[in-house]
């Protein structure tokens, strides 16, 4: 089956905040959501269908099938892989996955339900896109718990040391604009104190948004 004049193009994920299943496997070498995604892509989508991270814990769990059924879990999030369609957008035909330029065929459509590739029993193929967590500014308030990080001396920096940590290290941080000092949460603050000079940043977990192709 030719896809000779197919570009390449890489899988995305869906986000199912609080959710996990049954059946998978930790891989003990992630312990970021990034290096999570990172180990299930490194993997066919055969091989790795799913993720799962676990914000709590800082663990990775990957799936080796997909998950029948998703069942409720704080501070989990289950990633379900969509397999991208080289091309660009695609839509279905009676009996095959095709390109809107009908260039090529790109996959057999059965192959991609018993893979699992259809979500629930739409006919339609929901496209996702990667996204990064945002921040809530608390102007001239602070928090307490927090450990301060040595050696960052911006705001952006700090933002930098957030990010790069699973939620469960980082749900929040703090600048404080007078010492140029970052101070870093690993639980939400329970209440704001006043505090001229510092801004507290409260973490928002995002959740890759998506459409559906008809």
């Amino acid at each position: 089956m030719s896809v000779g004049c197919v570009a390449a193009c890489t899988d995305t994920f869906q986000a199912n905040l609080n959710k996990n299943a049954l059946g998978a496997t930790r891989d003990v070498n992630a312990d970021t959501e990034a290096e999570c995604q990172a180990a299930c892509v490194y993997k066919s989508f055969v091989d790795c269908p799913a993720f799962e991270f676990n914000d709590l814990l800082g663990e990775c769990w990957l799936h080796s099938e997909v998950p029948s059924s998703l069942g409720d879990s704080p501070g989990v999030t289950h990633f379900t892989r969509v397999p991208c369609v080289p091309g660009g957008e695609t839509d279905f035909h009676p009996s095959h996955f095709r390109k809107r330029s009908s260039c090529n065929f790109i996959k057999d459509r059965s192959t991609y339900l018993q893979s699992g590739f259809m979500l629930s029993q739409s006919s339609n193929l929901f496209v996702t896109s990667a996204c990064t967590d945002t921040f809530e500014l608390n102007e001239n308030q602070n928090g307490g718990g927090a450990n301060q990080e040595s050696g960052t001396s911006t705001e952006s920096a700090c933002k930098s040391v957030c990010l790069s940590r699973p939620y469960s290290q980082c749900a929040a941080y703090e600048f404080n604009s007078d010492n140029n000092e970052c101070w870093i949460h690993s639980t939400k603050p329970d209440r704001l104190n006043s505090a001229q000079g510092i801004n507290h940043y409260a973490r928002i977990r995002c959740s890759s948004g998506g459409r559906y192709l008809s």
